[in-house]
């Protein structure tokens, strides 16, 4: 008993909190600043960084008064300092943080144009609310005793780069030097002068120090031979040599075989290269020229591939993905396969993946209601149908990208069209859907897409019984935590038999979406339903959490028995 009386005296307390102020909770508050107005009694500004010499900026070439090029310079960047600030307002409120941390508008000056800088402190004037003070930035000498680097991989003739096509002024094609990619992934070893040693790739690097490693590779005037190249990389201003090498082609022909299952199939210059993996992963990019598009390919051992999809096109310019393929991979053009259709199912499945999750959590939005799933086997749902085959399909008349998603606008038609080519369904009633707004968009359908943060990952494709069958985890993009599973099956054509996601585990209440649930979660609910929030401050998907397709104090209240533990 007591516990239920604690918990309707919170949900009394947020009642009356409702009209206070929730600046970190808020959407539209982030843009809020809350010291307009204000005089600035004191501000302090020290750098907390010292500029690298020749590094923390850029070349600055002098001219003199025909315009002509005497003299150059390095200009260092300030904002690399780090500079933080200290204000202190009339009223006894401070404000502090690193200068993209501050609510106001601040600019930096200094002489550098006038005297060039050298190694030592310089003086650089900072403004903030109108208010000047001056402080010190150094700049140092490179805290980098010395850099090794050793290649990790062979680079692959033939596989491991590409020749560049472009236009030049007058629109004729140039084709350029055949570029090897930087695929030998050497792993560097920096020494510091304080004798702490980092070790890593260069992401690895960056991720430590907050600075890339650099490297100068003019190919097309020194184009790799095969054998070892020398390539000169730099840290920091502090170079090194590293020795990356070029090995010949093993294979002398590529090819493809399969329908449902897809296998690659090399052809060894010596019979004991030769070797066929199956295809368990194909990630397109974009669409090419002719229909085609660039994808990537894992293999069952392990390896990946950039491909050139060659395809047929449609009679609307789509490609046409499970007949007619072959693939465009390293230096070589597979066999065509007459019919293919792993290609169509993995492209589709990808899409529906990520679109499904997305509509589960904005069908809210969307259509007023909780996306459910979908069986073909049972009654489609209108809405469900019309705003999943809207954002999968190719038909649209025109959409929109906003702040918080996209807005499609299609005809009856081009929704028709889309239903047909993803659900298989020809006799569905579009007009039927909320999302045909007859009088207002005259006979046209608006779906609007709201981002959201849940993403399917780790997808698993296998074909049995007749059907595709895909099936991921569910992680919040922003918290990585997990949240649940989906699964979604086509027939072999490549159409959608079956959506399905569990539910059970996904996150229902957390509606500001920190990873967890708190009182906070229902004071944003009330505020909601008082109007004093609107849809973009919480996560829709999130809020309803008894179920009944609507989000009042109910669904606050319960919250609120959550964190008191009176139900799970």
């Amino acid at each position: 008993m007591k516990k239920v009386l604690s918990v309707m005296l919170v949900l009394v307390m947020l009642l009356t909190q409702l009209a206070l102020p929730s600046f970190a909770l808020s959407y539209d508050d982030e843009w809020v600043d809350p010291y307009e107005g204000l005089a600035v009694e004191s501000m302090t500004v020290t750098s907390t960084k010292g500029l690298i010499e020749n590094i923390d900026g850029w070349e600055e070439e002098i001219y003199d008064d025909n315009g002509e090029i005497t003299d150059t310079y390095f200009y260092y960047d300030t904002y690399c300092a780090e500079i933080y600030a200290t204000v202190v307002y009339e009223n006894g409120e401070v404000e502090e943080g690193y200068f993209y941390e501050l609510y106001g508008y601040y600019e930096m000056y200094d002489n550098q144009s006038e005297e060039p800088w050298g190694l030592g402190k310089h003086q650089v004037t900072f403004v903030y609310r109108d208010i000047e003070t001056e402080l010190e930035v150094e700049v140092v000498e490179t805290p980098v005793k010395s850099i090794s680097a050793v290649a990790q991989n062979t680079l692959v003739e033939g596989w491991d780069g590409g020749t560049y096509t472009y236009e030049d002024e007058d629109g004729n094609e140039i084709e350029e030097t055949y570029y090897y990619f930087m695929q030998s992934e050497p792993v560097f070893t920096v020494t510091m002068k304080d004798g702490s040693v980092i070790v890593g790739d260069e992401h690895e690097i960056y991720e430590q120090t907050g600075y890339w490693i650099d490297y100068d590779v003019d190919q097309e005037k020194n184009p790799f031979v095969i054998g070892k190249n020398t390539v000169e990389f730099s840290f920091l201003g502090v170079p090194c040599q590293c020795e990356i090498e070029v090995v010949p082609n093993p294979y002398k022909g590529v090819s493809i075989k399969g329908e449902n299952e897809v296998y690659l199939v090399f052809e060894g210059v010596d019979e004991k290269d030769s070797y066929e993996t199956k295809i368990i992963e194909f990630v397109y990019y974009e669409w090419g020229i002719d229909g085609g598009m660039e994808a990537d390919i894992l293999t069952e051992d392990g390896k990946s591939y950039y491909v050139y999809v060659n395809c047929d096109v449609n009679e609307d310019g789509f490609s046409v993905l499970n007949k007619n393929v072959s693939l465009d991979i390293g230096p070589f053009t597979t066999n065509t396969l007459e019919t293919c259709n792993y290609f169509k199912a993995a492209y589709v499945l990808d899409i529906a993946l990520y679109y499904s999750v997305n509509y589960y959590a904005t069908s809210q939005e969307t259509a007023g209601k909780q996306f459910e799933g979908y069986n073909a086997d049972e009654e489609a749902d209108v809405d469900h149908i019309v705003a999943l085959s809207t954002y999968m399909g190719d038909y649209f008349s025109d959409y929109e990208y906003t702040d918080f998603g996209a807005e499609y606008t299609l005809t009856v038609e081009e929704a028709e069209k889309n239903i047909e080519k993803l659900f298989g369904i020809t006799d569905i009633d579009v007009k039927e859907s909320e999302f045909y707004k007859n009088k207002l968009f005259g006979g046209k359908i608006e779906v609007a897409e709201y981002w959201d943060t849940l993403e399917p990952v780790d997808a698993e494709i296998v074909f049995e019984d007749g059907k595709w069958l895909a099936t991921a985890d569910i992680f919040d993009y922003y918290t990585e935590e997990f949240v649940g599973h989906i699964t979604i099956a086509l027939y072999e054509d490549g159409t959608i038999y079956s959506i399905d996601i569990e539910k059970d585990e996904i996150r229902m209440g957390d509606v500001n979406c920190d990873g967890k649930i708190t009182a906070i979660d229902a004071r944003l609910v009330l505020q909601y339903v008082a109007g004093l929030v609107d849809e973009y401050d919480l996560y829709m998907s999130y809020a309803d959490v008894s179920g009944d397709g609507k989000i009042t104090a109910v669904d606050a209240r319960i919250i609120l028995q959550k964190v008191a533990g009176l139900i799970e």
